[in-house]
């Protein structure tokens, strides 16, 4: 059986972590989260990619965020050649 990852709508802590769905190669790259993220511009954010979804080349790596959209924003990471 396949674990099982939840990511709450309202969290306790904030900001809280938010299951992300997509990432472009650019630069900056644009993240897509799974739903509504709650995010402020400005804020530092840590990718963490399990193994299984590709792009491990941006795991662990942190940036400051834009955002675009409530379930989109920009980071600061060139992900271009990932």
């Amino acid at each position: 059986m396949a674990p099982v990852c939840y990511a709450y709508p309202n969290p306790i802590f904030q900001p809280a972590m938010r299951l992300i769905s997509a990432i472009t190669n650019a630069n900056p790259a644009m993240v897509t989260t799974t739903f509504a993220h709650q995010y402020q511009t400005g804020l530092i954010c840590r990718l963490d990619l399990p193994t299984a979804v590709g792009m491990q080349q941006a795991n662990g790596m942190t940036g400051v965020i834009t955002v675009n959209a409530p379930t989109t924003f920009f980071i600061s990471i060139d992900t271009t050649q990932f």
